[in-house]
């Protein structure tokens, strides 16, 4: 899947100082989407997840 397909923009606002770094690691409540949660997650969809 293809954020840009599913999106007009994408925002990132917490920038750094190098080019490349992990979104991760500016989040402090990180983790994995299934394949089925991402798309319902952009959809407004409510996620029960276990982590």
């Amino acid at each position: 899947m293809n954020a840009a397909a599913l999106a007009n923009e994408i925002y990132c606002a917490n920038i750094r100082a190098t080019c490349q770094f992990a979104v991760a690691d500016a989040n402090e409540s990180w983790y994995d989407l299934t394949r089925k949660a991402a798309p319902d997650l952009l959809e407004g969809k409510t996620l029960e997840v276990s982590r």
